[in-house]
């Protein structure tokens, strides 16, 4: 199957989603306004990304019919992390962006979580056309519930309290399969689950409720996974790989409650990293670790 014969959908996709954003209730001084110039941009580069990566990604692997993939029990759960954070903070960065075009919270809320929960798709259509993948239903449930989990803080608080964080570095398993998990530190940093640490983060304050506890710091509660060179445990085993998940126990910073002065632009990039803290990491061996800056 030829690349334009699987992927004749895109057009389609794409002109589906111009005349969705088109009809959404913009705004302006109380009357419907046009579709706002920095939605428009945003599509634009978004349908460019997805046309791109459908010729750069899809170009040389073998295509077959549409296809569904189970790969619930793949990568110890680190892809599912990877989707449900990419996602929550797709609706985080939509809301922020769309603020002056949508005045009405609610409103804004709502397609910022749909932007969220769909702006994965067209990939896992893609996938699902691959001889090697497949649609996978795992992942769209992981990207939905990431997006539900910011939009439910969003309708609730009106903001976000609760921060899935991310951190990586480099592992020595890329260099066992670097076509799969990556040639160099970009691609590694999007392939290597060995390197990749999600994090939960929420403030230490609300959850001890003492008010002598500093109101910036944050309890962070991280998961990973190393010893994965292939992507189910069975293989990794007969090929003499194990597996290990980690549960890390670490703080950061809320910086809400810190005066970052000229970072204050940056501040919603701040709030999607976690930063090298102090770190206490037990695996499922049983074996308990501690590291002064642990990235």
């Amino acid at each position: 199957m030829s690349l334009s014969a699987a992927f004749w959908w895109l057009p389609l996709l794409c002109l589906i989603l111009w005349m969705l954003m088109d009809s959404l209730p913009f705004k302006t001084g109380g009357e419907k306004a046009k579709l706002p110039k920095r939605l428009f941009y945003f599509l634009f580069w978004y349908v460019l990304l997805v046309v791109g990566l459908a010729i750069a990604w899809y170009q040389h692997m073998p295509l077959q019919g549409f296809h569904f993939f189970n790969d619930l029990d793949e990568w110890m759960g680190m892809d599912k992390l990877g989707h449900f954070f990419t996602c929550f903070q797709m609706v985080r960065w939509m809301n922020a962006y769309l603020k002056a075009d949508i005045a009405e919270d609610q409103k804004r809320h709502r397609f910022a979580f749909w932007s969220g929960a769909l702006v994965l798709f067209p990939i896992e259509l893609m996938d699902g056309f691959g001889a090697g993948y497949g649609f996978s239903v795992y992942d769209m449930l992981a990207n939905a519930l990431g997006a539900f989990a910011a939009f439910i803080q969003l309708q609730t608080w009106g903001k976000v309290r609760w921060f899935p964080r991310f951190s990586f570095w480099p592992s020595d398993w890329a260099q066992h399969r670097p076509q799969l998990l990556g040639n160099n530190l970009g691609e590694q940093l999007l392939k290597d689950y060995n390197g990749q640490v999600y994090w939960s983060c929420y403030s230490l304050r609300a959850l001890l409720r003492k008010p002598w506890v500093p109101s910036f710091l944050m309890l962070a509660i991280g998961y990973r996974a190393q010893g994965m060179v292939y992507g189910r445990m069975e293989e990794n085993l007969a090929q003499g790989y194990q597996p290990t998940p980690s549960l890390l126990i670490s703080v950061d910073f809320d910086y809400e409650q810190l005066p970052l002065g000229p970072f204050k632009k940056i501040q919603m990039i701040l709030e999607m990293i976690k930063l090298p803290m102090p770190t206490v990491e037990v695996n499922s061996q049983g074996e308990v670790g501690f590291s002064l800056f642990y990235i």
